[in-house]
């Protein structure tokens, strides 16, 4: 089975669209958070990781990063989602575990045998876009449907629920 960890990234961190009446629901720092992945847990990946934005780089990108060809804003996430599993699937993966670049994994204690088109967690039907587990099925299906949603959780979660995966 070929894994890819796909981290979620962006090259700059602006959470204020739609006029500035959305914003974060938080203040975020303005931190190194790619470097200090690196710098901790990827250092203990065992399975094939790439570091995923989208377009807008001023820099070559680093040997494990993509820069895809989407937008890069939080708004436009389900497009650059739809580029990485579009990517992932060029590439002959099996499974894509996304993850968001401000979250810490455990790795030694990371199930590496996923059983399920879609895996993940949250407060609803759907799993919270920290993390989950996406199948090449769940993929060409995600690759498939149209970026309804800016959320890429809902959006996922959406075309799941509308394929009757659970």
């Amino acid at each position: 089975m070929k894994i890819l960890l796909a981290v979620f990234s962006c090259h700059k961190y602006y959470y204020k669209f739609d006029g500035g009446l959305i914003e974060d629901w938080f203040v975020r720092p303005n931190v190194d958070r790619v470097g200090a992945l690196r710098d901790t847990w990827l250092k203990d990946v065992t399975c094939d990781y790439k570091i995923f934005y989208g377009a807008g780089a001023k820099r070559v990108p680093e040997k494990d990063e993509v820069f895809l060809n989407a937008p890069d804003g939080y708004q436009h996430s389900s497009q650059k989602l739809k580029a990485l599993v579009q990517y992932a699937l060029e590439k002959g993966y099996d499974y894509v575990l996304k993850v968001d670049d401000d979250v810490f994994v455990y790795w030694d204690r990371l199930n590496l045998h996923p059983t399920a088109d879609y895996i993940g967690s949250g407060p609803s039907s759907f799993a919270s876009g920290f993390t989950y587990w996406l199948s090449a099925k769940a993929m060409r299906l995600l690759v498939a449907s149209p970026c309804f949603r800016w959320q890429e959780d809902y959006w996922v979660g959406s075309v799941m629920e509308n394929n009757h995966i659970p």
